[in-house]
């Protein structure tokens, strides 16, 4: 965790990925608070670390090519109603993080990390949500893109949507993020201590979505989500 918050403090501009044990799930709330841009588990390295990796570059890239124009925009607000397409969530995430410019978060690193939680709860909403693929589904042998293929094939599921709200401004933003699966018991996933999450398949992106956010906030279904983050106050962006 120290060198998490050298790394942040010194080099601003360089993502971090930690790689946790088996029970770590605390540790890595603790280091993504701390400024981590994203976590593996150990146990799932050999699977996780190369999206990850790819997740973080990519990330990266998309708020580096942005035009300053953003950093003078002082609010903003509408909807998208996506197709259960990545290219169309990454190209999403692409537009958001040009809008954040406008919001003082501190440096570039940590409107990375709020690109990477924007992309896991918009990937939450189409893989878990209107996909409905569980972590224990996706095997050596049934790899994700074939999960992914074989459930567009399903009419009523194909015709699901990824449905996106924003209200971006100097003070803060808020995201809202829903999708037109059957949604998923939350009350299963929180708990009252200090990360917030129990150790749980598939957890991942709700611990880096809670660690980066000042808020996250779930509908009674399950299948929508309310995210906020707020301005760094001026004396210490």
């Amino acid at each position: 965790l120290e060198l998490v918050a050298a790394v942040r403090e010194e080099h601003p501009g360089i993502p971090v990925i930690l790689m946790t044990a088996k029970g770590s799930e605390e540790i890595a709330a603790q280091a993504l608070r701390q400024g981590a841009a994203s976590y593996v588990p150990k146990l799932r390295m050999q699977d996780d670390l190369v999206p990850t990796l790819n997740q973080v570059y990519h990330t990266s890239a998309l708020a580096h090519g942005q035009s300053r124009l953003m950093h003078y925009m002082t609010e903003s607000s509408t909807s998208f109603v996506l197709r259960n397409d990545r290219m169309l969530i990454r190209a999403c995430v692409r537009h958001l993080l040009n809008l954040l410019r406008c919001v003082p978060l501190g440096d570039e690193t940590e409107r990375l990390r709020v690109g990477i939680a924007l992309h896991e709860a918009l990937e939450n909403a189409f893989l878990r949500g209107n996909l409905e693929i569980k972590p224990s589904e996706v095997t050596s042998e049934v790899p994700l893109n074939q999960l992914i293929s074989e459930r567009l094939q399903i009419e009523s599921i194909a015709l699901r949507r990824i449905h996106v709200h924003y209200h971006v401004s100097r003070s803060g933003a808020e995201f809202t993020i829903r999708d037109d699966g059957p949604g998923f018991d939350v009350a299963s996933l929180w708990q009252d201590d200090s990360s917030g999450l129990h150790n749980h398949e598939g957890n991942r992106g709700l611990t880096l979505m809670k660690s980066v956010m000042d808020s996250v906030e779930f509908n009674d279904l399950g299948n929508e989500v309310r995210l906020t983050k707020m301005a760094v106050p001026a004396a210490t962006a």
